[in-house]
């Protein structure tokens, strides 16, 4: 049986359901450096210098419900100059994750599909005895990235600014016709 590399996880992040306590159990995750070195090449970033994360699971209706805290400190890469651009990241967590498989069939191609952007996340589903949230660790840590990062005091070239800010563009046009206010 040969095993994919895309189905071991980067980090070790997982609890038994049926081994968790009904007081629910403390797991404390703190990547190892070859760990960072995967999780930086996986986001594409220079470098992931620290990743620890501070759990409590506990059982919640046939599933678990997931807290804690994720702290990290990267390293990007400016979208200016590319020079390397160091951040903390500090983010809460809460999530469910219940056993089994997602009950809702997948939409047909060209259907309609409703997304509440405020609402609450949807619950994770794990198969098995065991749930693995080294995934969700690194979507989250993913998600609190800078999507722009930029070395302070760095700024654009003219030569490679937006042509709105010169006056030429069709927007600019459109400024000149807004009336203005007394």
């Amino acid at each position: 049986m040969t095993t994919d590399k895309q189905d071991i996880p980067l980090i070790d992040a997982c609890v038994r359901l049926d081994s968790l306590p009904p007081t629910g159990r403390n797991l404390d995750v703190a990547a190892t450096d070859g760990q960072r070195q995967a999780i930086a090449a996986r986001l594409d970033i220079l470098s992931v210098e620290s990743l620890t994360a501070h759990l409590l699971a506990r059982p919640l209706k046939g599933g678990i419900e997931v807290s804690g805290t994720l702290a990290a400190d990267v390293t990007q890469a400016c979208v200016v100059s590319f020079d390397p651009v160091p951040e903390h990241i500090t983010q809460k967590l809460l999530r469910l994750f219940l056993h089994g498989s997602r009950d809702e069939p997948d939409p047909m191609p060209g259907a309609e599909v409703y997304v509440d952007l405020e609402g609450e996340d949807l619950p994770d589903h794990f198969d098995g005895p065991e749930a693995d949230f080294s995934e969700w660790l690194i979507e989250t840590l993913a998600l609190a990235l800078d999507p722009y990062p930029r070395k302070p005091g760095v700024e654009i070239d003219s030569a490679y600014r937006d042509e709105e800010e010169d006056g030429d563009s069709p927007f600019a046009a459109l400024k000149a016709l807004k009336p203005t206010k007394p």
